[in-house]
Order: structure tokens, then sequence, then C-alpha cells
């Protein structure tokens, strides 16, 4: 898009594009994720761009396979030659894009102080690295290497046998492991576990730019780790006659899920709420329909702060009934989380350097400058690291204390 206005609020979006171009084409554009400075992941900005590239198409990702292991040679007797093959595989480009405008972001330049430049870059950078840990975590999470241990029933929570018995599914491999990606529930875990003399076995870093550890393993906590097999337990309700509500989906964090009606009446007049933090933080009123129809329980409001901004992953259908206001329902989360341990070099993430600009224009009607970012790229777990015979990602499912619902 042409840039047909340079100063808004004396905020020059020609400076700004100039510098966010040159912070994404150094080679440590994404070296604020741990996952990158660990090791466990490859970064590459090489991904040819235009003309060609398309979301959906599929990219080759060659890497070479391992020539195998010495063998014993009596003499007079010829060695077998092995082949040193460039393994094919594929990827598909998607696209991520961030939009915002202009003349919000330039009020940052007033009393408080500071480059108003340099806040939105930084801005850009995290956001980019958050997306990019988040598509590498969701690869991963496909890894066919796995140890679960999850009990709907009898609780099996993450224990120092229990990821030895993971860690141990690497064989002789064990050795390459760099870092692990848990879920900061885990981590809460984790903290409480103790040795015989009650020192505890979890290493907290204590100066920055240092991992926290457990079993030396570099810790990274992120709660995009994935939550897959998580549901919502036995709702409660209480208040006059409230109509039965029954939660489906697959919950995006741990909540203390509530519910309470504002507005009562029969379906399609009655209005809700939800919290996930137990009661503490409400979204915006949701409007009931028909008895039985599925209602995806998404707070509307601005910068909501209930759930995962303003989203859940559950969805609640009320039965037949009349509502009243002081009706509740009420569900804890029933947690599977994933802790992955991955080895050096496990996935890769290749993106388009040469089309992630900032791009800006001039939105007449609104009277404003908007600016818009486009991310192309491929997130990749290797099928098997390279010179290895098994996948570098390991998933170890468990639960977590506090949330069997």
């Amino acid at each position: 898009m042409a840039i047909t206005t340079k100063n808004l609020q004396g905020f020059d979006v020609q400076v700004l594009e100039d510098m966010v171009q040159g912070e994404f084409a150094q080679k440590n554009a994404f070296m604020g994720s741990l996952l990158v400075s660990s090791g466990a992941v490859e970064v590459n900005g090489a991904m040819p761009g235009a003309p060609g590239l398309k979301v959906g198409t599929k990219v080759t990702v060659p890497y070479f396979g391992t020539m195998g292991d010495f063998a014993a040679n009596a003499d007079g007797s010829a060695a077998t030659p092995q082949t040193i093959a460039s393994i094919i595989e594929e990827a598909t480009v998607a696209r991520a894009s961030l939009a915002f405008e202009v003349s919000a972001w330039a009020q940052n330049n007033g009393p408080m102080g500071g480059d108003p430049y340099q806040e939105q870059v930084r801005q850009i950078k995290l956001a980019a690295t958050r997306y990019m840990d988040k598509s590498i975590i969701d690869s991963c999470a496909g890894s066919p290497l796995v140890h679960d241990v999850y009990n709907s029933g009898t609780p099996a929570y993450f224990t120092w046998d229990g990821f030895s018995d993971a860690l141990s599914k690497f064989g002789d491999e064990e050795d390459g492991v760099v870092a692990m990606v848990t879920h900061s529930k885990t981590k809460n875990d984790l903290r409480k576990m103790k040795d015989t003399t009650g020192r505890p076995l979890l290493v907290e870093a204590m100066a920055q730019g240092e991992f926290t550890r457990f079993m030396g393993v570099p810790l990274i906590v992120s709660d995009r780790a994935p939550l897959t097999g998580s549901t919502m337990g036995t709702v409660t309700s209480a208040g006059t006659t409230p109509p039965v509500a029954t939660l489906t989906g697959t919950p995006l964090g741990a909540w203390n899920l509530r519910l309470k009606c504002t507005v009562g009446g029969a379906h399609g007049t009655a209005q809700v709420q939800f919290s996930t933090d137990g009661g503490v933080t409400w979204s915006a009123n949701i409007a009931t329909v028909s008895a039985a129809t599925v209602i995806p329980l998404i707070d509307t409001a601005v910068d909501s702060l209930v759930g995962v901004n303003g989203k859940s992953g559950v969805s609640v259908a009320f039965a037949a009934g009349t509502f009243n206001v002081d009706n509740t329902w009420s569900s804890n989360a029933n947690l599977k989380v994933t802790t992955m341990a991955l080895q050096r070099g496990a996935a890769a993430f290749w993106f388009a350097n040469e089309l992630l600009s900032l791009q800006t224009d001039r939105d007449i009607l609104a009277d404003t400058t908007v600016g818009a970012m486009h991310l192309y790229h491929a997130a990749h777990r290797y099928r098997r690291r390279r010179g290895g015979s098994k996948p570098g990602v390991l998933r170890y499912c468990h639960n977590v204390g506090g949330y069997v619902g």
C-alpha cells in the first residue's frame, strides 16, 4: 500500500517503517524466544518471497538422513557403501497478520517519556516472537514419541520418575535434550517437589539470562503448552430452579469457570456472564437463545481480561427452563497437560523476510493512518532429528494439581 501521510500527531510513520524493516533484517530477529536461544528451534528468514509464495502451498524442508554405523569388516572384504540421502519433508505456508492504527500508537509520545518508535518496534517484535513460539509448539504437539500417564479418575501428576520414564523413550539419544516446554500450572507442581532432605528439585534461575532447570534441562514455561484432552468437570448450579447447563469444548486454560444470570426470563430474553478466574473478572453480557442451543463463551468486551483475550474454548447449552437472577453455575477444568522435551534442532521456523515489512496507508474516512504486517512462514517439526533415529520432540502427558474437575 502506498504511503500518503508521513506525519501524524508528530509521529513519522516512515521512521517506524525503516526501524521495523531494519530490526527484522537481523539474523537474531527471533532470538528473544527461549526456544530459539536454547537451540531447540532453528530460524531462517530466507523463505522465497513473491512471486509464487501463497498461503496453503507446500514448501520442501530438506535435511540429511543418517549414514548408518560402522560395521565389522574382515581383512580382504569390501565395505558396503552407505548413502547419505537428502530427505525431503514438506511444510505448509501460513500467514499471520498484525494490524494497528498509528494515530493511537502515536499517543505514546506523551508525558511518560521514552522513544515511541522503539516501543512500537519492541511490541511488534514481541508479538511476532509469541506467534512463532505458538506455531512451533503446535507443530511439536504432533510428535509420535509420547509417554501418556494422564488419568481422569486417579490423577497421575508430573513426577521425577514419570519424567525419567518419558525421557527413556529417547533411548541412547537422550543427551541431545536442550529444553522442556511446560505449562505454568505444571511449574507450580514442580516447585513443590523436594528431595528427602527438603531441597527443591526445581533449580530456579538466579540471574537474568539463565534458565530455570529440572533434571538439568532448561525449563521454558508457556501456557501455550498443549491442553488437548482437557475437559470441564461436573457443573454445579445454585439459585432458584436454574436450567441445567452442559459444557463442551477444550478449555484454553486452567479455568475456575463461573456463570451467573444477569437478566432473568425465558430463553432469548435472559442474559448471562461468565468468569474463568472464579468470579474475579466477568465478561460482558451474553444473550441466551433457544433451549439446548450451544453458546460459545466468548467475551465481546474491548480488551477483555477474561480467558485468553476473551476466549475460553468452552461452550454452554442450557436446557429448557426459566432463568432467575440468582442462578449460578460453576465448574473446574480437568486439565490434561503436555510437557514437551526438545532436542537440539528438533524444529525449524522459516519466514519470508523480504515480505515482512510494515505497510501503511491513509484511512480518509477515519482520518487516521493504519499499519499492517504480514508474516509468511512455515513452522515444522522434523520427522527425526539430524543424525538420529528418533523424533527430536517427546510428549509427556499428565495431570496437574488443583485441576481435576
